[in-house]
């Protein structure tokens, strides 16, 4: 079975993704689970995005509160 990769950040998807387009381009995955694999990647890029805004906002409200 193949190991379970840790996608936690911003940098972990693009790894992933740019392994993903060798994969394709060398005809390793299927192009049909590689679409499925590339929208899955594209959604968590934007919630590891969002979380690490919403974070940054908590912070600065937190500081802004602080003063």
């Amino acid at each position: 079975m193949p190991s379970v990769r840790r996608l936690k950040t911003a940098e972990d998807v693009r790894v992933a993704l740019a392994k993903l387009y060798r994969d394709l381009e060398s005809d390793a995955v299927d192009p049909k689970k590689g679409r499925a694999l590339v929208y899955v990647l594209a959604t968590l890029s934007n919630v590891i995005r969002d979380s690490d805004i919403e974070r940054r906002l908590e912070a600065l409200e937190a500081a802004k509160e602080a003063e």
